[in-house]
């Protein structure tokens, strides 16, 4: 076992919390939870109003009125839209070409404003959403502009001899056709360079759905693209939709990461900067950070020296020593500088759902809930209130009698896997029937603080250490009493080998560390390190079990995110992933590949209060029921009656 060398617990940024997640959010409510994958979103709002769905999953962009029966939740979003350029093939991987675009963009910004209502956008003067408040640098490099012809000599001007040599329509933008804003964006910026024939002879625009765009942005070593707008999920990128997503938490984090090791489901533009990785590093494993949390709603922690636009004008020459707030503004500064990525609009939301249907948080005093002491209801955040986890345990109709929910997705799924990287749509579904150690108390994360509760968790607790090898270690206890879907019991064992299968091949390395993970090292199959969750997890040393119920993971690094990033990761049962391998991104059985479609009624056949034996088993409210074409047409989840967070007491 490696040395931990001297313990140091007198920096830990915040009271860590043993709180489990409110009765409020215990459920599900309802028996069964149907889905529908429509090939447009107007056709998931028509099947809305004819009452043949309940919600649908996207934000409503029209602004035509809505059937009768058809109730609107409008809700703050925490992403926005944004235009991002592939640093991994020339001409965008040049820093001029990109903050050419970035003139041409500010002008676009503009005109695209003026199109729409400023309750569906507002402009991005930022790299991270205005509702932050204090963890937003407003000192950036500026890229103004006063019209079109302006914006277009400006980035001309930029670009100087960049253009030369570039072959005919070598620069591939996409224009996403079933995202109105998204397509408004990409459509004016088509129109600057059509006045340039300049920029006109090198740069195409070619038109794909939504989908497809997320398939080529992730595909190829490279990408087959160079320019694409998309809509920045802020609180996607650590939690992978996760049910212990925390959407203030994962804003902290976004600046961090385009770090060039990252994956691509973090830093998918490819950016590459040294000196970018070095900050973002310090950011990460600073011990000793001021409260960003608090930062959120408060003025503290913003000294003079820096709070102010002299200083950003020269760059910010941030000292060695400094803290985590200086270090996040100084990352926006630097992603503003590089434009690996330009933020354009931030904006409110709009969800559809049958008037009868009960549960969403809108404001509701009856369907929300304060903070106590205070006046005001809790605001739905997206994805709307129907979208989240909890919700989704709360959901149900005005009529108790019905006990089933239809949802309208409106795109088809790639694979439901939660160690895949999938799509939003995905983890729409998966994220019903996995869960993770730790979740977030609302209650306090509303007041500024996000602290951490249990979930599949009873209890953690960090160590740092400020000499030796090991600088970081975790602590968890797992819940008693859980079950996964097929009844199995959840143990310590599951949680080991679902951290140490996140790391490929390695994984076997580290449990040979140490004998109680030793004892399954036959078990780790998994070949490939899973995209979503490797960057991180590569500073993982080893891993201990004293007993069934508790774990402890051990880091070469120490950071305040570490128990987050392992704390949201997708927990998966080790009785059935053992027989998934080689590889997890899509794991395969007896030559069946998927999940969905993997079965051995040999190894478990089931029955109605438990799932047989199968690739979709999770310990989460709602478990898997087979169908004929989940990834196109739809499928069925039913509410797992042996649920660990439920509404009557656990047995025993």
């Amino acid at each position: 076992m490696t040395s931990t060398g001297k313990a140091d617990n007198s920096g830990r940024p915040y009271k860590e919390s043993c709180m489990p997640l409110p009765e409020l959010f215990q459920g599900p409510r309802v028996e069964r939870l149907n889905y529908r994958i429509f090939a447009a979103p107007d056709d998931a709002l028509t099947a809305l109003g004819a009452g043949e769905i309940d919600l649908v999953d996207f934000p409503v962009t029209s602004s035509d009125p809505l059937p009768e029966g058809v109730a609107v939740d409008t809700c703050r979003d925490f992403g926005y839209y944004f235009v991002a350029f592939n640093n991994r093939l020339a001409p965008t991987h040049s820093k001029a070409f990109r903050q050419a675009f970035a003139y041409l963009l500010d002008d676009v910004k503009k005109t695209v404003s003026r199109t729409v209502t400023s309750e569906r956008v507002e402009v991005m003067d930022s790299i991270m959403v205005q509702y932050y408040g204090r963890l937003v640098n407003r000192y950036l490099p500026q890229y103004a502009t006063s019209g079109p012809d302006d914006a277009v000599a400006r980035a001309l001007a930029t670009l100087g001899s960049e253009l030369e040599g570039l072959a005919d329509d070598s620069v591939k933008c996409l224009i996403t056709t079933n995202d109105a804003i998204s397509k408004a964006i990409m459509v004016a910026l088509r129109d600057r360079v059509e006045r340039s024939p300049e920029l006109a002879r090198v740069i195409s625009f070619v038109e794909t759905t939504r989908n497809d765009v997320a398939t080529t942005v992730y595909s190829g070593d490279e990408g087959e693209w160079h320019i694409f707008c998309g809509w920045q999920y802020v609180q996607d990128n650590l939690s992978r939709w996760n049910p212990g997503m925390s959407k203030l938490r994962l804003s902290l984090d976004w600046t961090a990461d385009f770090q060039s090791a990252n994956s691509r489901t973090r830093n998918y533009p490819g950016f590459n900067s040294p000196e970018y990785d070095r900050v973002a590093q310090q950011f990460l494993t600073t011990l000793y950070p001021r409260d960003l949390r608090g930062a959120v709603i408060t003025e503290e922690h913003l000294e003079p020296w820096w709070n102010n636009a002299e200083f950003w004008a020269k760059g910010g020459d941030v000292p060695k020593n400094a803290d985590a707030l200086l270090l996040l503004w100084k990352l926006q500064w630097m992603i503003a500088d590089e434009a690996p990525v330009v933020p354009m609009f931030a904006a409110s939301v709009r969800f559809a759902r049958s008037s009868d249907v009960l549960g969403i948080w809108n404001g509701d005093p009856h369907e929300s809930f304060t903070y106590p002491g205070a006046s005001q209801p809790i605001e739905s955040t997206y994805p709307g209130g129907t979208m989240s986890h909890w919700t989704f345990q709360r959901i149900r109709k005005t009529d108790p009698a019905v006990q089933e929910i239809n949802l309208g997705v409106t795109n088809r799924l790639r694979h439901i896997n939660p160690l895949g990287v999938g799509n939003y749509w995905d983890a729409l579904i998966w994220s019903r029937m996995y869960e993770s150690m730790l979740g977030l108390n609302p209650f306090l994360l509303m007041k500024g603080v996000a602290e951490d509760a249990v979930n599949l968790a009873d209890s953690f607790h960090s160590e740092f250490f400020s000499s030796g090898k090991i600088r970081y270690a975790l602590h968890l206890t797992v819940k008693p009493g859980v079950r996964w879907h097929d009844g199995e019991d959840f143990t310590a064992e599951d949680v080991a080998f679902t951290y140490l299968s996140m790391l490929g091949a390695r994984g076997r390395e580290l449990a040979k560390r140490n004998a109680s993970t030793a004892e399954f090292e036959s078990a780790l199959v998994n070949e490939k390190e899973i995209p979503a969750w490797i960057d991180m997890a590569r500073w993982l040393e080893h891993i201990e079990m004293p007993d069934a119920k508790s774990i402890s993971l051990y880091f070469t690094h120490s950071s305040r995110y570490l128990h987050e990033w392992f704390g949201d990761m997708p927990i998966v049962p080790m009785h059935i992933w053992r027989h998934l391998g080689p590889d997890y991104t899509q794991p395969t059985y007896r030559g069946t590949t998927g999940l969905y479609a993997i079965s051995d009624e040999a190894r478990g056949a089931g029955g109605d209060e438990f799932a047989g034996w199968h690739g979709l088993v999770g310990t989460g409210p709602f478990r898997w029921t087979p169908s004929s074409d989940p990834l196109n047409t739809g499928g069925s989840l039913v509410r797992f009656s042996h649920y660990h967070n439920r509404l009557e007491p656990m047995e025993g």
